[in-house]
Protein backbone atom coordinates (compact mmCIF):
# COMPACT_ATOMS: atom_id res chain seq x y z
CA UNK A 1 0.00 0.00 0.00
CA UNK A 2 2.76 2.51 0.74
CA UNK A 3 4.61 1.45 -2.62
CA UNK A 4 1.15 2.67 -4.29
CA UNK A 5 1.07 5.77 -2.81
CA UNK A 6 4.64 6.86 -3.44
CA UNK A 7 3.66 5.73 -7.47
CA UNK A 8 0.80 7.61 -7.10
CA UNK A 9 2.82 10.49 -5.48
CA UNK A 10 5.30 10.81 -8.16
CA UNK A 11 2.43 10.36 -11.04
CA UNK A 12 0.91 13.45 -9.64
CA UNK A 13 4.28 15.27 -9.72
CA UNK A 14 4.95 13.98 -13.27
CA UNK A 15 1.62 14.99 -14.55
CA UNK A 16 1.91 18.72 -12.66
CA UNK A 17 5.47 19.48 -14.31
CA UNK A 18 4.41 18.32 -17.42
CA UNK A 19 0.91 20.28 -17.58
CA UNK A 20 3.19 23.36 -16.59
CA UNK A 21 5.12 23.00 -19.76
CA UNK A 22 2.15 22.01 -21.82
CA UNK A 23 0.82 25.44 -22.70
CA UNK A 24 3.81 26.56 -25.04
CA UNK A 25 3.38 25.92 -28.41
CA UNK A 26 -0.21 25.48 -27.66
CA UNK A 27 -3.12 27.53 -29.69
CA UNK A 28 -4.89 29.27 -27.98
CA UNK A 29 -7.87 26.74 -29.12
CA UNK A 30 -6.41 24.18 -27.86
CA UNK A 31 -6.07 25.95 -24.59
CA UNK A 32 -9.25 26.65 -24.33
CA UNK A 33 -10.08 22.96 -25.09
CA UNK A 34 -8.02 21.28 -22.40
CA UNK A 35 -8.49 23.78 -19.55
CA UNK A 36 -11.91 25.49 -20.31
CA UNK A 37 -12.66 29.24 -20.04
CA UNK A 38 -9.64 31.55 -18.06
CA UNK A 39 -10.69 33.18 -15.33
CA UNK A 40 -9.23 36.59 -16.74
CA UNK A 41 -8.54 37.38 -20.29
CA UNK A 42 -7.47 40.99 -21.52
CA UNK A 43 -5.62 42.47 -24.47
CA UNK A 44 -2.61 44.20 -23.58
CA UNK A 45 -1.16 46.78 -26.58
CA UNK A 46 -3.39 45.63 -29.03
CA UNK A 47 -0.69 43.10 -29.79
CA UNK A 48 -0.99 40.72 -27.05
CA UNK A 49 -3.94 38.37 -25.61
CA UNK A 50 -3.36 37.53 -22.00
CA UNK A 51 -5.68 34.87 -20.47
CA UNK A 52 -5.25 33.64 -17.12
CA UNK A 53 -5.83 30.33 -14.69
CA UNK A 54 -5.56 30.10 -10.99
CA UNK A 55 -2.89 26.73 -10.56
CA UNK A 56 -1.66 24.87 -7.63
CA UNK A 57 2.10 24.38 -9.06
CA UNK A 58 4.62 21.47 -7.71
CA UNK A 59 7.61 22.15 -6.36
CA UNK A 60 8.22 19.49 -5.00
CA UNK A 61 6.49 15.93 -4.41
CA UNK A 62 5.12 17.10 -1.35
CA UNK A 63 4.31 20.70 -1.28
CA UNK A 64 2.44 22.63 -4.01
CA UNK A 65 1.99 26.75 -4.02
CA UNK A 66 -0.94 28.58 -5.37
CA UNK A 67 -0.32 30.84 -8.37
CA UNK A 68 -1.88 32.75 -11.09
CA UNK A 69 -0.78 30.62 -14.65
CA UNK A 70 -1.10 33.60 -17.37
CA UNK A 71 -0.76 32.26 -21.16
CA UNK A 72 0.25 34.87 -23.57
CA UNK A 73 -0.71 35.07 -27.20
CA UNK A 74 0.68 37.43 -29.92
CA UNK A 75 -2.12 39.00 -32.12
CA UNK A 76 -1.13 38.51 -35.88
CA UNK A 77 -4.26 39.95 -37.84
CA UNK A 78 -7.69 38.33 -37.09
CA UNK A 79 -5.62 35.34 -35.31
CA UNK A 80 -3.67 34.83 -32.38
CA UNK A 81 -0.18 33.02 -32.61
CA UNK A 82 0.68 29.90 -30.78
CA UNK A 83 1.37 30.63 -26.82
CA UNK A 84 5.08 31.61 -26.60
CA UNK A 85 5.17 33.18 -23.36
CA UNK A 86 3.78 31.96 -19.69
CA UNK A 87 3.79 33.68 -16.70
CA UNK A 88 3.28 32.20 -13.13
CA UNK A 89 2.48 34.74 -10.17
CA UNK A 90 3.19 33.49 -6.69
CA UNK A 91 3.22 35.59 -3.48
CA UNK A 92 6.51 36.68 -2.67
CA UNK A 93 6.52 34.48 0.48
CA UNK A 94 7.26 31.96 -1.86
CA UNK A 95 10.18 33.22 -4.06
CA UNK A 96 12.98 30.60 -2.73
CA UNK A 97 10.33 27.18 -3.52
CA UNK A 98 10.45 28.67 -7.07
CA UNK A 99 14.20 29.32 -7.36
CA UNK A 100 14.83 25.99 -5.73
CA UNK A 101 12.10 24.06 -8.65
CA UNK A 102 13.72 25.91 -11.14
CA UNK A 103 17.54 24.83 -10.09
CA UNK A 104 16.66 21.61 -9.27
CA UNK A 105 15.84 20.91 -13.08
CA UNK A 106 19.43 20.84 -13.79
CA UNK A 107 19.35 24.10 -16.45
CA UNK A 108 21.78 26.25 -17.30
CA UNK A 109 21.98 28.75 -15.57
CA UNK A 110 22.63 32.23 -17.73
CA UNK A 111 22.16 35.12 -15.51
CA UNK A 112 21.01 36.72 -12.40
CA UNK A 113 17.95 34.67 -11.87
CA UNK A 114 17.74 33.32 -15.52
CA UNK A 115 18.14 29.88 -16.60
CA UNK A 116 17.98 28.15 -20.29
CA UNK A 117 16.77 24.43 -21.06
CA UNK A 118 17.87 24.13 -24.48
CA UNK A 119 16.71 20.89 -24.92
CA UNK A 120 13.25 22.54 -25.39
CA UNK A 121 14.17 26.65 -25.87
CA UNK A 122 12.87 27.74 -22.94
CA UNK A 123 14.15 30.31 -21.49
CA UNK A 124 13.35 30.95 -17.91
CA UNK A 125 13.68 33.62 -15.35
CA UNK A 126 12.37 34.83 -12.12
CA UNK A 127 11.90 38.14 -11.00
CA UNK A 128 10.27 40.14 -8.09
CA UNK A 129 8.34 43.03 -7.13
CA UNK A 130 7.19 44.28 -3.38
CA UNK A 131 4.65 41.84 -3.40
CA UNK A 132 5.15 38.89 -6.18
CA UNK A 133 7.80 36.89 -7.96
CA UNK A 134 7.18 35.67 -11.21
CA UNK A 135 8.72 33.06 -13.08
CA UNK A 136 8.23 33.37 -16.23
CA UNK A 137 8.85 31.02 -19.37
CA UNK A 138 9.70 32.15 -23.05
CA UNK A 139 9.89 29.88 -25.89
CA UNK A 140 12.77 31.38 -27.93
Amino acid sequence: MKRLKQIIVIALVVVSSLNANAQIGSTYEDVIRNYGKPERSKIINKRIKSIGYDYYFSVSNTKEIPCVRNLLFMIKGDSLEACSIVVMTFELKNINSVINFVKKKNFVKTGDLKWMDYSKNIEYSINKDDEYCRLVKFLL
